[in-house]
């Protein structure tokens, strides 16, 4: 794969977006795109692709289009796209065999697949005879037939050999008899079982007497229930309507006629003993033996011989539904002895492997900390009856001083006891094998990574950036990194060396790139810039206002934390440089010119330029500001404009609360909050409403959101600007005429 061109119209939240990634010259792209502009949905799109799905808009139901070319042609194996999101707990490898590390795994894939679908077509059809749950069946015929083997297929292999006739059972559902309790609980009674005969030949004789009757049909119990239900309706209240009984020469046109009539039947049957304990018991009025009841009014001739002896009739009725498939279990058969001998084959030479597999699992605890082991240990191939690897997880037993307690994946998900972290270095674990799976299988591959560090601290951080070096290292592998977390797309850039457009000619911009969105417009922008944001301010600000401006909490920072301001003396020119700088972020009666803040910039950072500009700073950030208030909002990155708009905000945010309290007070620490906690204290802040834009906006609230947003860029922090740079520049605009209109 040289060249990936990925065009992309209404998918998901993406309305359009057409990029060219040159694998060609570098196989990592690493984008810096912010919250809610594209991550999730270009993930999205790929995975759709990568499963034969179509991209879609799911909001508004509009035409989508997703043409992904390779080198200019079609993109047509799309097995080779592997889509890895921020987290996926459940996440398995996209093979069935996925720890079958060998070249002969495709085929193997294939080979399973094929018989694995023939086999779940008997399943379904012997759960449609015998009603049987799908997941309980294939362990219900094992047991039944008191077979020792996990291998199904050589099972039923076994059983229909030598079968040649129906027991004639297959209309009998073996759910009815021997998964209800109650039934079975019936059945197992040796005096019902031993009686149950004497009472179906007494019943009946009484039964011939009453012609209008029929044994396991219209039986008088049956009648009863008609009786009750012809009472309910109002039935003889419709004059002309009547019951006519068989051995009646005239018509019934009474309820109390009726009742007679049958009452006389039950008389004869209650008054023989051994008739009135037996019905007692096998009439009860439960779901499952009514449901048993109705099974044996049409199928007793056959059902009755059968209860001596449960075990027999249980393989009896398996023996019914295996004749009834009997071709379609050959066919199974035939597939799966065809293809036995290569898939044994292949998977002898995977158990070969199984100390790759574990140097995986040594490489992954020893890069992080995990309160578990991981093991692999052997389990069962339904198919093959054969063993294959399982991971499992080991906890270790303070009664045992041992690694004895296991789990597997889905039990240890299932107990809810990993933090955040544990649960990503769990899903990590299942793409390290993943990517193994792919690295030997020989053929060029794409991951698409979505900020798969999330939550980890740093050293299991870095331990991720390692994995990811080493797969850069593969000549077979291309990655796209996608991330919001600037300090990981840094570090991600040094250690995979990522190349930057200075590093090729003017044609191609480097791998370095980050999300420029207008109404989800979507354009990947070169951007190396930032990579280093002080320094590229310094080079850039004699000739760019807003990195001049930008520069100014850097300066100011480096002054404070250079210098006790215990220690200085008032007429010392480095603290004047901190107070003159100050004046510039906060409001002071000083005012400090462009002049005099290229002065400080020439001591600070050792570059002289000179500059006889006499305008004032502040002044010179409302011009700034006001410029980016009429630029079209984009979710651009725009560094820059965003910490110019913020130290504007704070101008602003302090003028107002000054004037709340008729005051001019200043403060060398932490001026703006000081100001607030005034203006609530002495209650001079006003709980009404305006609105801008239809929204609602109060006081005290806009001045909250001031507080929390624009200290991160008035300040450098230790992640070097990340907050303001996955904050909207549209945000802050918004938060700008907040406090416009709070001053009208």
């Amino acid at each position: 794969m040289k060249k990936l061109n990925v065009k992309l119209k209404n998918c998901y939240w993406i309305k359009s977006m057409d990029y060219t990634f040159d694998f060609g010259k570098s196989n990592v792209y690493l984008i810096y795109a912010p919250n809610w502009t594209m991550k999730t949905s270009f993930l999205k799109t790929l995975r759709d692709v990568s499963e034969g799905r179509k991209p879609k808009d799911v909001i508004y139901k509009i035409e989508w289009e997703a043409t992904i070319l390779e080198d200019s042609m079609p993109f047509e194996n799309i097995n080779r796209i592997r889509p890895i999101k921020t987290i996926d707990l459940w996440f398995e490898p996209k093979e069935v065999s996925s720890l079958i590390v060998s070249n002969d795994k495709e085929e193997y894939d294939k080979i399973f697949a094929w018989i694995a679908k023939a086999k779940s077509s008997i399943i379904r059809k012997l759960n449609r005879l015998s009603k049987v749950p799908q997941a309980e069946l294939e362990k219900t015929i094992l047991k039944d037939f008191n077979i020792n083997s996990w291998n199904f297929i050589e099972a039923i292999k076994l059983l229909i050999q030598d079968l040649n006739s129906s027991e004639g059972l297959e209309n009998i559902e073996y759910k009815s008899i021997f998964l209800e309790d109650k039934v079975l609980g019936l059945l197992k009674n040796p005096w019902i079982v031993k009686n149950i005969e004497a009472y179906d030949k007494k019943f009946n004789e009484i039964l011939n007497e009453y012609k209008y009757f029929k044994k396991w049909a219209f039986t008088p119990y049956k009648a009863k229930v008609l009786i009750k239900a012809i009472q309910n309706q109002s039935f003889f209240s419709v004059e002309g309507n009547w019951v006519v009984l068989s051995n009646k020469d005239s018509p019934i046109t009474e309820i109390k006629e009726f009742q007679k009539e049958i009452d006389q039947t039950l008389e004869r049957i209650e008054k023989d003993a051994e008739l009135k304990e037996i019905q007692q018991k096998i009439l009860k009025r439960t779901k499952p033996i009514q449901a048993f009841q109705d099974l044996m009014e049409t199928q007793w001739n056959k059902i009755i011989p059968q209860l001596k002896d449960l075990s027999n009739f249980r393989k009896k009725l398996w023996n019914s539904y295996f004749f009834q498939l009997k071709e379609d279990i050959i066919e199974l058969v035939t597939l799966y002895e065809s293809w036995l001998s290569e898939m044994k084959r292949i998977q002898t030479q995977a158990n070969l492997e199984k100390t790759k597999r574990k140097s995986i699992v040594k490489e992954f605890e020893s890069r992080f900390y995990v309160p578990f082991k991981v093991d692999i240990k052997d389990s069962v191939n339904v198919i093959l009856g054969t063993k294959e690897p399982e991971i499992v997880f080991k906890y270790y037993n303070p009664k045992t001083k041992k690694y004895d307690i296991s789990h597997d994946k889905k039990s240890l998900l299932g107990l809810d006891v990993l933090s955040g972290w544990e649960q990503r270095a769990l899903y990590l674990l299942s793409i390290l094998f993943e990517y193994n799976t792919r690295k030997l299988a020989g053929q060029e591959h794409l991951l698409i990574i979505d900020d798969i560090a999330d939550s980890f601290d740093y050293k299991n951080k870095y331990a991720i950036i390692e994995y990811l070096q080493e797969i850069s290292e593969e000549q077979k592998f291309s990655m796209i990194i996608l991330t919001h977390n600037f300090d990981f797309y840094r570090s991600v850039q040094m250690r995979l060396n990522v190349p930057s457009w200075e590093k090729w000619n003017k044609n191609w911009k480097g791998a370095n790139l980050a999300v420029s969105a207008s109404e989800w417009n979507i354009k990947l922008t070169s951007w190396s810039e930032y990579l280093f944001p002080i320094e590229y301010f310094k080079s850039k600000y004699e000739t760019c206002e807003y990195k001049l401006i930008s520069l100014i909490p850097v300066a100011r920072n480096i002054i404070e934390y250079t210098y006790w301001i215990n220690d200085i003396e008032d007429d010392w020119s480095v603290f004047n440089y901190y107070k003159d700088l100050s004046s510039a972020v906060h409001i002071k009666t000083q005012k400090l010119k462009v002049k005099e803040l290229f002065e400080i910039y020439s001591i600070v950072f050792d570059r002289d330029f000179e500059n006889e500009d006499e305008r004032i700073v502040t002044e010179l950030i409302e011009k700034l500001c006001k410029e980016i208030v009429k630029e079209e909002a984009t979710e651009e990155l725009n560094l820059e404009k965003k910490i110019v708009l913020s130290i504007w905000i704070r101008l602003k945010a302090e003028e107002f609360m000054q004037s709340k309290l008729e005051c001019n007070n200043e403060i060398d620490w932490a001026q703006t909050r000081w100001l607030f906690n005034q203006c609530v204290e002495n209650n001079r802040l006003d709980p009404s409403v305006n609105f801008i834009d239809w929204e609602e906006i109060q006081e005290e609230k806009v001045l909250k959101e001031v507080l929390l947003m624009t200290p991160e860029a008035i300040h450098v922090n230790s992640f070097m600007f990340e907050p303001i740079l996955d904050l909207s520049c549209a945000h802050l605009i918004k938060l700008y005429n907040k406090l416009i209109q709070l001053q009208k």
